[in-house]
């Protein structure tokens, strides 16, 4: 990234909740970035989110909003973004999604997204997004969790009809053979 450049906001996972992320020294948390991230796109300007290594967790997706820049997610830098690090980039969601995309164009690049078990997920939701990449990366969904009790039932209180009774067997004849000397 280029340093106070309008097109790169640095995030890291313990990053500051507030400022606009233009330097390394200046990162962000991920929900600040994507705040800076959106409200820079709704005004036409490509940004490039720049992840350092490690794990990032939210009780709520991250939500791509539309306008008329592109997004960029790239992961995988050392917490000083000097280079490319060693550990990946996880994003991990307690919600039904890690990532919600409704923007018109947006790459998703070495950052891995999940989400927590005991949930059924799609992991990530993309919308009106004609020109969505991902690569380098993996999206794993959590476990379905165990589904809701059901209710007790209600028991039959209408008689079915009576049966008919039964009618006379048929004989069976012994087939054995007898006979004395």
């Amino acid at each position: 990234g280029v340093l106070g450049s309008t097109e790169f906001v640095y995030v890291r996972h313990d990053g500051m909740m507030t400022g606009n992320g233009d330097s390394p020294a200046t990162a962000v948390d991920l929900a600040r970035g994507f705040v800076v991230a959106n409200a820079r796109i709704a005004t036409g300007i490509d940004v490039t989110l720049l992840l350092a290594e490690g794990a990032y967790m939210t009780s709520t997706p991250y939500q791509v909003a539309a306008g008329d820049g592109l997004l960029t997610l790239v992961g995988g830098y050392t917490t000083d973004f000097t280079g490319r690090g060693t550990s990946r980039s996880v994003v991990t969601s307690n919600d039904e999604s890690a990532l919600l995309i409704g923007a018109s164009e947006v790459t998703v690049d070495s950052v891995d997204l999940a989400t927590a078990a005991d949930r059924t997920t799609r992991t990530v939701t993309v919308v009106d997004s004609p020109a969505t990449t991902l690569r380098n990366l993996t999206i794993t969904a959590g476990r379905g969790g165990d589904g809701v009790a059901g209710s007790a039932g209600t028991p039959n209180t209408t008689m079915g009809a009576m049966g008919d009774d039964g009618g006379d067997g048929t004989a069976r004849r012994n087939a054995g053979s007898g006979g004395g000397s």
